[in-house]
Formats: C-alpha cells, sequence, structure tokens
C-alpha cells in the first residue's frame, strides 16, 4: 500500500492524464464557455515565432497604444504580407 503524499493521487500527475501538474483544457479559467461562444475561434491554429527582444517590444508597444492584442497585429502583418507576395504568384 502506498503511503506518503503521492498516495492515493492517480498516476501522471494530479489529474492523471500523464501530464504532470498540467491542467487539462476541460480545467483551464473560461475554456469552455470561450468554445460554445465562439466555435470559428477554436479552429484557428497557433504558430509560434521567435522575435529578437527589439521586435517584441515594438510590437508590444504598438499593440498597446492601439489597445489590441499583439496577436491581432501579427495576423494583420502576415495576411498584408502574403495578399502583397502572392499578387505576382498567380
Amino acid at each position: 500500500m502506498a503511503h506518503g503524499p503521492s498516495a492515493g493521487k492517480p498516476a501522471g500527475g494530479p489529474f492523471g492524464n500523464g501530464l504532470g501538474n498540467a491542467r487539462p483544457l476541460a480545467y483551464v479559467k473560461g475554456a469552455r464557455n470561450r468554445d460554445r461562444e465562439n466555435p470559428v475561434e477554436t479552429q484557428k491554429k497557433v504558430l509560434y515565432v521567435r522575435l529578437s527582444p527589439e521586435l517584441h517590444n515594438r510590437l508590444k508597444v504598438a499593440a498597446a497604444r492601439r489597445d489590441r492584442p499583439m496577436s491581432d497585429l501579427a495576423r494583420e502583418a502576415v495576411e498584408r504580407y502574403l495578399e502583397a507576395t502572392e499578387e505576382g504568384d498567380g
């Protein structure tokens, strides 16, 4: 019989999901309500981009000045870039 702080806890962390202490999506604050309110929003993909500290700071300042998330500005910049470069591809 197991004794000690881990006794009675499922394997793989307190949530039993094999992710250690990482919470499953259902436990993330507001995740369920956000998914119900905007199902299209949940279909977006995540892209991790490494930026220099200077570029990151410039984006952060620009977003704050516009009272918008940094991700919105980055998404719009990518859309504008693709529209401008795809015109000559056809």
